[in-house]
């Protein structure tokens, strides 16, 4: 989220890499959070496996909101 892509094609990274994982509470049931819950922690049990991902495209502001990403 922090990190920049400089003109010279380098990149630029925060300290820390953080994940935010949003729910508007009104719109989800129970069985959608434990079905989150599951898969978040299949991800962490599978965590060695799972490649990185790269941006492609990017807008110049917010571009982790906007970003196309390839695999690494």
């Amino acid at each position: 989220m922090f990190g920049k892509h400089l003109e010279d094609s380098t990149e630029t990274y925060h300290s820390m890499e953080l994940v935010r994982l949003a729910f508007p509470r009104r719109m989800y049931t129970q069985s959608h959070f434990d079905f989150a819950a599951e898969v978040i922690a299949e991800v962490k049990a599978k965590a060695k496996e799972i490649r990185g991902v790269k941006i492609v495209k990017q807008s110049k502001y917010l571009r982790h909101f906007t970003a196309e990403m390839a695999w690494a």
